[in-house]
């Protein structure tokens, strides 16, 4: 499955699907597309996905333009368990973010 010729959802919390290697462990590796999908752009892999850190603090990630900045959401167990605009210290959260910016601009 080719996930880039999708319809790109509403809600995709980049702006579209991706999909690439996941980094989530010590070793980058490609999913297959069906997990890409549900799991790597849309969150809540936690005990399905045998690549989540099993010492992940979060479940989700969601990001919202604001007059202010960009609105990071983390989320665990389908609730928010931290809003910032203030990116933890976090290469993977800050890649994403950076994509989220670029997708937000493109789309202005």
């Amino acid at each position: 499955m080719d996930l880039s010729g999708r319809l790109r959802p509403a809600r995709a919390p980049l702006g579209r699907i991706y999909e690439g290697r996941c980094c989530a462990q010590q070793e980058p590796f490609e999913p297959p597309a069906a997990v890409q999908l549900e799991w790597c752009n849309f969150g809540y892999g936690r005990s399905l996905c045998r690549n989540f850190p099993s010492e992940g603090l979060y479940d989700a990630v969601r990001f919202s333009s604001t007059a202010q900045g960009t609105l990071i959401i983390l989320e665990r167990d389908y609730s928010p368990a931290l809003v910032t605009v203030e990116p933890p210290d976090d290469s993977l959260l800050a890649r994403q973010l950076a994509v989220f910016k670029q997708e937000w601009r493109n789309q202005g």
